[in-house]
């Protein structure tokens, strides 16, 4: 694939944008709104750093896309971004390189930031492509509890060693995800139905790749396996966790024993919950704080 570069003057600012030429064509007279509030479509989730919204996407064939759009959050950040790439630049280059591996990922469509001055980061967006028939696990188990049934055994039959398989893959090729949650594995409804299971990885702003497969003392590792059981301990029973790393362990031919493996995980996720847990009550405290001396005042 051939990938053009565009630059676009929006106010102060300077806009790059990246992607196939005729993508870039269809987005030169849009640029300005994929710097604010993005394409007129439905709007997916909205946050002070981050929103998305999925829209009709015009190229090529008319099916819908996502857009994503990074908002510079806090002084400190700011100032970090100037002496690195922004989050949409660096979660493309993540899914490219993941789908360059064969491993299964979102096509990314177009990516973007705009600077001013050439350093300060006024937002940075990401389109990709939508997987068709997909859902994200989390939403199928949250469906299984709402109705009161179990995740379909047979799809817990190969969908535990094919998520493992994934799991494995990407660390075999040095990749660390640092946000697997359940959120952002999709499953294919079509191999569903098919009796199959397959899964898509999305959101990697945060991915990084080193040498090597590091093994589960690879802080990297152990952290995308605490993401993945942290979900897994709400909807499975531990003997369908210990099937996931029984399988893991067989991928990537960890030397750790299976219960081992998993009593670490489980330090781990001991260690980030009490944490959490700590920064909620901080927060708390600082919002009471603030509203005594309001009402002070």
């Amino acid at each position: 694939m051939s990938i053009g570069r565009l630059r676009v003057r929006i106010g102060a600012g300077l806009a790059v944008i990246h992607g196939e030429r005729a993508t870039l064509n269809w987005l030169r007279p849009l640029a300005p709104q994929f710097f604010g509030d993005g394409p007129p479509g439905h709007l997916v989730a909205d946050s002070a750093s981050t929103r998305v919204v999925r829209f009709p996407w015009q190229v090529p064939d008319g099916a819908s896309a996502y857009f994503k759009f990074y908002r510079p959050k806090g002084t400190w950040r700011r100032v970090a971004d100037c002496f690195r790439p922004a989050k949409a630049v660096t979660e493309a280059r993540n899914l490219r390189a993941l789908a360059a591996l064969g491993l299964p990922a979102p096509d990314v469509l177009a990516w973007g930031e705009l600077r001013v001055g050439g350093r300060w980061l006024r937002g940075s967006f990401l389109i990709t492509q939508e997987l068709p028939e997909t859902r994200s696990l989390a939403d199928l188990l949250q469906e299984s509890a709402r109705s009161g049934e179990w995740p379909d055994p047979r799809f817990l039959r190969r969908g535990i060693p094919a998520l493992a398989a994934l799991t494995a893959r990407l660390h075999a090729s040095g990749w660390r995800a640092m946000d697997l949650h359940f959120r952002n594995v999709l499953v294919d409804l079509a191999a569903r139905e098919r009796g199959e299971a397959r899964f898509h990885v999305i959101d990697l702003p945060r991915a990084y790749r080193r040498r090597g497969a590091g093994g589960v003392h690879d802080l990297g590792v152990r952290f995308d396996l605490m993401c993945l059981d942290k979900h897994a301990d709400l909807s499975f029973s531990r003997r369908d966790r210990l099937r996931f790393f029984v399988h893991y362990r067989r991928e990537v031919g960890e030397r750790e024993g299976d219960r081992r493996l998993l009593k670490l995980v489980d330090r781990m996720k001991r260690q980030w919950l009490a944490k959490r847990d700590r920064k909620l009550a901080e927060t708390t405290r600082a919002r009471k704080v603030s509203r005594r001396r309001g009402g002070e005042s």
